[in-house]
């Protein structure tokens, strides 16, 4: 999915185009000569800089193994770039620059550019509510528009309904269930994405595909780039994609699926829009870095399709996309004209987020020492000694909020501790009086003891004002008396699904339905994890009877179970 730029002109009224009127949170400030960012590998020890940039992509820089492509820019001007690592390992063809990537998730700032472009045109608002360009969508019981949709704050069922169903469910948005009310949080989903497509279509009359490559693409001379399943224009052939299996690597994805298809220098010709906005012009660019706004007033680290989280004190503008075995993050500091990119095939063993953040702290030094001097709290100068074996096997816990339907497992992993966000497990790096950085994340953690000596732990993310609170559950089971009271058929009609719950040893297990076998474990009253993903919070009748459960996960909350009659 993913966003474009329009021409210069608009209609007289930038209100009816869906333009704010106020500045946006986030606007580009061009400097005539970066004090660090692309200077330092143009300098008289650019040499030893490159190193050290190298040295982070060493465990892939080797025969044998797949890897990363990195590209760091100046304003769209690729200024250093290498591939770590092979493109086929049957072939042994390397990585480079100009090979091509399943960009997955990195084309939703496209598709909202696309949006953006509709918008300047007067084809649409992002005040529409979505059901005036898609009237077949069900009745959400609240206004979902399309601002909604681009911010991720829509609360419309993520594609995470497909698995607690059993993969029944072929559209997400034609459940009338909502995870919250539209605009009270955010919480990012592939939903919204898929409506925004189809608006663009019913919109411009053409496919998405189309639309991209003559309206962003080809003005840009993003050659390389495009959505070949409709799209059959001169792509190449992607590179393929690997896991790690028996001390080697497997083929994930042979390179031949559909997808969004890029190269790392094709989107240094995106990055360049970013800067002369030669594609939509300023009106566009405004639009594509304005922060999202939720009920409560308060605003969101995300404009359309763009994570707005400072890194280290410096401003940034990032996405990143996951598909198989593909992971790629694209990180801009508009102040110091600086970029960096970073393209993966290997499933789990490279975790393009840290990386790219290691580089940053190599060609921006300078940039952060002066930032970060400027922060209230800034980081430690001198490292932190890693937590001791105690230390971590006292931290580590399954971490649970039923107010927020969130989970946080945490463990001791070899020498360190790690946080699991989604389906990637994080390094946490410590920074001291129980504080740590979430490695790749825009996330501190705060460890500490709360009411009666329960362990607590804190999440800050960066650009957020107010924490979500989570609680260590301890490991343990239940006696069978206590888990009989909450076994047996629940069915879910809006998924159209029927789990049953059967009682092993001291845990529950869901001995039919879409997650057949899977086990879960006591995390509190009325409350089960499957220590990993999934959330179960039980909920009783006026007479103390079990009634049924919520179900949620990192994409989907308040999906409703109730109790049925054996």
């Amino acid at each position: 999915m993913a966003a474009a730029w329009l021409a210069a002109c608009g209609p007289p009224d930038s209100r009816a185009a869906g333009v704010r009127e106020e500045p946006p949170a986030i606007h580009v400030r061009p400097v005539e000569a970066p004090p660090s960012g692309p200077a330092v590998l143009r300098g008289p020890d650019s040499a030893a800089v490159r190193a050290r940039i190298d040295s982070v992509f060493a465990p892939f820089d080797r025969p044998g193994s797949p890897g990363c492509v990195l590209a760091v820019m100046e304003a769209g001007e690729i200024v250093y770039g290498r591939g770590y690592g092979s493109a086929d390992l049957a072939r042994g063809t390397p990585l480079t620059p100009a090979s091509a990537f399943d960009g997955a998730s990195m084309a939703k700032q496209f598709l909202t550019f696309g949006i953006a472009l509709l918008a300047r045109e007067g084809k649409l608002s992002l005040d529409d509510p979505v059901q005036k360009h898609l009237p077949e969508l069900p009745d959400y019981g609240a206004t979902v528009t399309l601002r909604h949709l681009a911010h991720h704050t829509s609360g419309l069922r993520d594609a995470d309904a497909r698995w607690l169903s059993g993969q029944r469910i072929a559209d997400p948005s034609q459940l009338p269930g909502l995870s919250f009310p539209p605009g009270d949080r955010h919480m990012y989903d592939d939903t919204g994405y898929a409506l925004l497509q189809r608006v663009i279509e019913r919109v411009s009359g053409q496919s998405w595909a189309r639309f991209a490559r003559t309206r962003i693409f080809d003005p840009l001379g993003m050659t390389r780039s495009g959505f070949p399943e409709d799209d059959p224009g001169p792509l190449p052939s992607r590179v393929r994609a690997y896991a790690p299996s028996g001390g080697g690597y497997r083929l994930r994805v042979s390179g031949a699926d559909q997808g969004f298809t890029t190269t790392p220098e094709d989107l240094a010709k995106w990055d360049r829009n970013f800067y002369d906005a030669r594609l939509g012009g300023p009106a566009v660019l405004r639009m594509m870095l304005e922060e999202g706004r939720l009920n409560s007033g308060e605003t969101i680290p995300y404009a359309l399709a763009l994570h707005t989280e400072p890194y280290r004190g410096l401003r940034r503008v990032w996405h990143g996309g996951l598909a198989a075995g593909y992971r790629s993050q694209f990180m801009r500091y508009p102040d110091q004209r600086t970029s960096v990119l970073v393209m993966c095939n290997v499933f789990q063993v490279a975790e393009p987020n840290g990386l790219a953040e290691r580089v940053t702290d190599i060609v921006l030094e300078d940039a952060i020492r002066r930032a970060e001097a400027q922060l209230p709290v800034a980081r430690p100068r001198e490292p932190v000694p890693a937590p001791t074996p105690a230390e971590r096997e006292r931290l580590a816990a399954i971490y649970v909020s039923r107010a927020e339907q969130a989970i946080r497992p945490v463990r001791s992993h070899g020498d360190r501790l790690e946080m699991r966000q989604w389906i990637t497990w994080h390094a946490l790096q410590p920074l001291g009086g129980g504080r740590f950085r979430v490695h790749g994340q825009p996330l501190t953690l705060l460890f500490r003891l709360g009411p009666g000596g329960t362990r607590v732990l804190e999440e800050h993310w960066d650009g957020r004002r107010t924490p979500t609170i989570l609680e260590a559950v301890p490991e343990g089971s239940l006696p069978a008396a206590e888990l009989d009271r909450y076994t047996g058929p629940y069915r879910s009609d809006e998924l159209g699904t029927t789990w049953v719950l059967a009682r092993e040893g001291g845990l529950l297990r869901v001995s039919e339905g879409p997650l057949g076998g899977l086990r879960l474990h006591p995390a509190g009253p009325d409350t089960f994890t499957d220590r990993e993903y999934l959330l179960v919070v039980f909920r009783r009748d006026p007479a103390g009877r079990v009634a049924g459960f919520t179900a949620a996960t990192p994409r989907i909350r308040n999906v409703e179970f109730s109790k049925r009659a054996r």
